[in-house]
């Protein structure tokens, strides 16, 4: 009698270790594409494609979006008088990503800088500015834009404003280089995998 019930409680024992190993266990991941737009000069629009979160992964749980820029301004200016003169050049930049079904999303650059040109001088100044944005969507109303097997589109554009100004007679313009990088993280709950044990039984 002791060596059946030995087999019986092994035989028990073997059944219940399958039945968990079947179901596996469960793990919080995380997957994440960033896609570039630029550097590009003066003003531009461009579209970036970003795949989709595939469902077969797991259950997804929240979807973040990082927003970011640079924004590089040349300066050019030349005197066309005697005396010196004071110069102030003005980046001002932005960028605007639309996002599928969501609000339009800006970034602003802005930075000032003034030197002195002298008579007849031509010089070239440059000032760089860069910006970032985050935001994350965690309920899944917002999320059937980005959930699939294939892709979506961000368009992004930029634009400038920037100027020098002087105080004299001065011929100069400006040229703009920008870059924007546009990423998603999706956050998911990995689904349940056997475990290798369980293969054997």
């Amino acid at each position: 009698m002791k060596k059946i019930s030995s087999l019986a409680l092994a035989s028990l024992f073997a059944v219940g270790t399958a039945q968990a190993a079947l179901m596996g266990s469960s793990s919080n991941s995380s997957i994440a594409h960033t896609r570039p737009a630029g550097p590009d000069i003066g003003e531009w629009v461009r579209t970036v494609a970003l795949p989709q979160f595939n469902p077969n992964l797991g259950q997804l749980t929240s979807v973040t979006f990082t927003l970011s820029g640079d924004v590089v301004v040349d300066f050019f200016a030349t005197s066309t008088q005697t005396g010196p003169q004071n110069v102030v050049n003005n980046l001002r930049a932005n960028l605007e990503f639309a996002v599928p079904t969501l609000p339009l999303r800006g970034l602003v650059f802005s930075k000032t800088g003034s030197y002195t040109l002298a008579g007849f001088e031509g010089t070239m100044r440059q000032l760089d500015d860069s910006d970032s944005i985050s935001f994350s969507l965690t309920s899944s109303s917002d999320w059937g834009a980005f959930v699939g097997t294939g892709s979506f589109d961000v368009a992004v554009e930029a634009t400038s404003q920037s100027a020098g100004s002087a105080g004299g007679n001065v011929d100069d313009f400006t040229l703009p280089t920008t870059t924007a990088q546009v990423s998603v993280q999706y956050d998911y709950t990995a689904n349940r995998v056997p475990e290798p044990g369980s293969l054997a039984l």
